[in-house]
């Protein structure tokens, strides 16, 4: 994931460096019986 912030009143293009932050994220289920519900809950 990237993140651009160019700050306030200025507009943040898609073609613009990532200048906040370019990594990965985790994105994790929770709760062992609600995992197989359509709905799930999610945690970062």
């Amino acid at each position: 994931m990237g993140i651009i912030d160019n700050g306030p009143g200025n507009t943040n293009n898609i073609t613009d460096s990532y200048n906040v932050y370019d990594g990965f994220i985790g994105i994790e289920i929770r709760g062992s019986s609600s995992g197989g519900f359509p709905q799930k809950q999610y945690s970062g």
